[in-house]
């Protein structure tokens, strides 16, 4: 945030670009929030309409007694990649490489945080949204 600030001093205007961390920096920046003005990022994707993830956040919500899912995306695919897993050492045993094995099979697993694609290289492959700050808040940037 200090270079923000700096920026801001200084008159420097540049374009900004950032990751869904400095996206969303912007929520917590209280007063400071005006500095995020215009930033540029990408965040996945979390649809919270979709009944199975609107349902997570509702028994999450209740079970830890909270307003809102926190880090949102991030809490979600958290507890996706723990069911994944268990799931898969459950059918495929304990062994590491028949696990790792396994797992390169997942090509459209329905998760709470929405469909996981496992690639050839072990890499998840997710929906991500381009977002821009405005009047404080990310919007998403139409496609």
């Amino acid at each position: 945030m200090a270079i923000l600030q700096q920026a801001k001093e200084i008159s420097f205007t540049p374009a900004l670009f950032g990751n869904e961390i400095t996206g969303n920096a912007a929520g917590s920046a209280g007063e400071r929030r005006n500095l995020f003005e215009g930033l540029l990022f990408a965040e996945p994707e979390l649809d919270v309409r979709e009944p199975r993830t609107k349902a997570f956040i509702e028994r999450f919500k209740k079970r830890f007694k909270v307003e809102a899912l926190p880090y949102g995306f991030w809490s979600a695919q958290a507890y996706d990649a723990v069911v994944l897993l268990a799931t898969t050492i459950g059918r495929c045993g304990e062994r590491v490489a028949k696990v790792r094995e396994c797992l390169l099979e997942v090509k459209d697993y329905e998760g709470v945080s929405g469909r996981i694609l496992i690639n050839q290289d072990g890499d998840g492959v997710r929906n991500y949204l381009l977002k821009r700050i405005s009047n404080g808040s990310p919007e998403r940037l139409e496609q």
